[in-house]
Formats: structure tokens, sequence, C-alpha cells
């Protein structure tokens, strides 16, 4: 991501446009919400009651094995029974699950379509959030319990906050492994099967691949540091979205590997040729129902070829090459939004954000370079300043980048603007045949296509899109 932050740095002198004005530098999010009291004592223990029973109802958390939930029902009963028999770890998860839970019921009341929460909505999942991070400053100690507190959090920062808190919650998470021996194979083996320590890593790994590849490509725990098998629970998670995962941690290990160089040519074409198959079935086919996980797998391979080539976006020699890959994936990235816009599955999460601005970058340096028709150039920034005012009301910082994206665009006297807006994207037509179960999940293995433990050295299936979290 450095190549693609000098280039621009270079460009906005030139331009005298400022660089602060097209950069997304908000980390933090949760941090600002304003407190929001929990019921009053009188009722809290049914609000709560209620939360629980709920969290146990959707359908991925009952789609895993039935000791992922025991440790957390034996302390809900205990925290209602004996408050003050729980330590600070475990009283973290049950606030970590309150908090999961209550952003549940709240989507869960939003309507259909519908990515931003009503304001005035009470937002107690925020408070179980600040009183989880609270307990678990106040534990420090190396513990399961708090492990698994981390489990629930971290993917609700991604969500719900920004990338500083999801680092922040990583970096424990990390300290936490390091602490248990979780990340090394002679000591992971000390621990029961009950003790899912393998899931738990595996959580933590690939959702530290997704979140470093978004941001500085540095990881808060060194691929040296682990010699364990990364792989969850069979059937734990969707395999359209592990495939990218897997291939997304890959990469990062390559990257990461002094040994190997991601730079050549030879690299970049072998690695295209491997996960090229599994984009062109997901987009052919869509074996595995949903549109949402289908256009956050595509995005994975989209994203993927952005950091193939972007190495290469400075050479003499390959720029031209490189420049007509990142416009490939970027054009893909904005179709693949509105897919989502068009099924009412966009969620405006730090991610989104993340990824739209650096696209915003590589179309500014792409038409720079000569590589995008003036027409296709037009369609491209309009797209990238619609889709940020979607994300306006989570990220109010969006009406800053939007200005930024026009100016831009001016200096290239291409007009572009909210008031020129697209109408909203259509579903293709037979999009409504998908009807969101998971029946074809086993499709893909009844037609042709190989299983994913049949090319991998171990079934990656951890997929951190849970249908609960606007991750993407």
């Amino acid at each position: 991501m450095e190549e693609i932050e000098a280039a621009l740095a270079a460009w906005c002198i030139e331009k005298n446009v400022p660089f602060s004005s097209l950069v997304f530098t908000v980390e933090t999010r949760l941090a600002q919400f304003p407190h929001t009291p929990l019921p009053p004592t009188s009722v809290l223990g049914d609000f709560e009651d209620q939360l629980i029973d709920e969290l146990f109802t959707q359908p991925e958390v009952q789609d895993r094995r039935e000791q992922d939930r025991t440790l957390l029902r034996s302390l809900y009963a205990r925290y209602r029974a004996v408050p003050h028999s729980l330590t600070d770890d475990q009283l973290a998860l049950i606030y970590a699950a309150l908090c999961i839970a209550r952003f549940n019921q709240i989507r869960n009341s939003m309507p259909d379509g519908s990515h931003i929460i009503a304001e005035g909505v009470p937002r107690e999942d925020v408070t179980y959030y600040k009183m989880a991070y609270s307990a678990l400053a106040s534990w420090q100690k190396p513990s399961l319990t708090a492990l698994w507190a981390y489990f629930y959090l971290t993917p609700y920062t991604i969500g719900n906050g920004g990338p500083g808190e999801t680092r922040d919650l990583l970096t424990q998470m990390a300290w936490q492994i390091r602490q248990l021996g979780i990340n090394r194979q002679q000591t992971a083996n000390l621990y029961t099967e009950q003790d899912q320590v393998g899931a738990l890593f595996s959580a933590f790994f690939y959702t530290e691949m997704f979140r470093a590849s978004l941001t500085d490509m540095s990881l808060v725990m060194p691929l040296s540091e682990i010699d364990v098998d990364p792989t969850p629970p069979p059937l734990m998670f969707s395999p359209c979205l592990a495939r990218g995962s897997y291939f997304t941690a890959k990469l990062m290990a390559d990257y990461n590997d002094p040994s190997v160089d991601t730079t050549s040519l030879q690299y970049i074409t072998a690695t295209e040729a491997q996960w090229m198959p599994y984009l062109r079935d997901i987009r052919h086919n869509n074996p595995e129902s949903s549109k949402a996980k289908s256009g956050w797998a595509q995005f994975r391979y989209n994203w993927l070829r952005v950091l193939l080539y972007i190495p290469h976006i400075g050479h003499a020699q390959y720029s031209t090459q490189a420049f007509g890959a990142i416009v490939r994936a970027v054009t893909q990235i904005m179709y693949t939004y509105n897919d989502l816009i068009a099924a009412k599955q966009l969620n405006t999460s730090w991610p989104q954000v993340k990824r739209l601005v650096a696209c915003g970058h590589l179309l500014i340096l792409s038409y720079e370079a000569g590589e995008i028709h003036r027409r296709e150039a037009q369609s491209l920034f309009q797209m990238l300043v619609d889709l940020l005012d979607k994300h306006k009301e989570t990220w109010p910082v969006c009406a800053d980048l939007i200005a930024g994206f026009v100016h831009a665009a001016s200096c290239f006297d291409i007009e572009v603007g909210p008031e020129f807006a697209f109408p909203p994207p259509m579903p293709f037509f037979g999009d409504h045949l998908s009807n969101g179960s998971e029946e074809n999940n086993i499709h893909i293995q009844q037609n042709g296509q190989p299983p994913l433990q049949a090319l991998l050295p171990f079934d990656l299936s951890f997929a951190f899109d849970y249908p609960t979290f606007p991750m993407g």
C-alpha cells in the first residue's frame, strides 16, 4: 500500500490537491458513541435473558458444535444466580455475548435492505462492548475464556468500529495466544478437543490476514511465530469465502517471506492461475446461495489482483500491464458493490470504506497513466462518489472524501458529484431465484469441482464474514 500512497502524494503535489482530502484516516468509531444506559435493575434480568435466548437461536450459532456454547451457557447461569462468583475474563465473555445479541436484535428490527441504524435506537450493544473491553483490561492474564470474549468482540469492531479498534483487539488476542501457546504445535496439542483452540486460533489468523491486507500489510503476530495448522472445525464456514481467505493468507505469508519474490511475473501469473477457476465458478454457477457471500468472495479475489500488481505501478517496463490489471480489478470491485446494493446487502463497515478509498487512489493513478478511457473514467469516478455517499451516514468523513475525489476528477476535466448520481442499481433477471438457503453448499462437490481439502495442505474453511456482521 505504500507504493499507492507515495505515487498519489506525488500526483497531489503536482496537481495542487491536498493529499489529506483523499485519505481515510479515521481509526476509531465505537469510542465516539454516546453512552446508552442499560435498562433499570428491575427489568435488566429479563432483558438479558431475552438477548441470550435470541443469541442461541441464531443459525450461525446453532451450526456450531455444542461445546462452543457450553461454556457460555454455564457462565450465564452463574451470572444470573451468583454474579460475584465470576472473574473478569468470565464477565468479559458474558458482556461480549450480550453485545453481539443486542446488535443482532437491532439489525433484525431494521427495514429490509437498510444498512443504517436509525437515530435514537438505544445502543446497549456498544455499552456491553465497552463493559467487555473494560473487564478484559482489568483481567490481563492468559485465559481461554478471555480468548472467547475476543472471538466475539473482534468481528463486532469490524462491523461497527474502526480499523484501529480492530487492530487493538487483534493485538490483545495475539498476546493471549502467545501466552497460552496456541500458536505452537507442541503446546497447542496439550489442550483437549473441547477447548476448541483450533477454532480460536483460526478466527484470529484469518481475521488478522484480512485486516492487514486492507491496511498496512503488517501482522500483529509474525508468521515465524506460528507453526500450527489453522484449520477450524469442518463445515463451520462458507467454502466460497474460505477459498478467498486461503489465497489471501497465502499471499500474505509469501509477502512476509524474504525468500519469496512476490513481485516476479512468474509468481503473479502462477498465483492468478491458482484462484481464477474459483472466481469463474462463483460468477458462472454461484452455487452457494447468498449474493452477499458471492460479492464478498469476489472482493477477495479482485483485491488480491490489486495487491499482486501494485509493486509494478512504478516499473518502467511492467507498469502498463500492472495498471491494466488493476483497472480491471477496480472496475469489478465497483460493480460488486452495486450488486450488494441491488441485493440489499451493502454494509457500511470500515473495510468497505478503506477498499473504496484505495480504489479511488488507483483510479486517479490509472487515468494519469493513460490506462482509462475518458468516458470510462467519468463512470468510474461517479460510481466512486455514489458509493462513498452510501457510507456517509455511518462515516461522516465520507462527505470530505467525496469533495476530495470530485476535486481530483476535476483535474482531468471530469465532472462528477452527488448531483450526477446514477439511478439505484437493479438486480439482474434471475437474482430473485437465490433463496438465501445453505442447501447449495454441497453442490460444489457434486458438479465436478474438487473439494477444498483436495487442493490445500489443510482445510482452510474459516471465513470471517459472519452473516451477523458487515465485514465484506
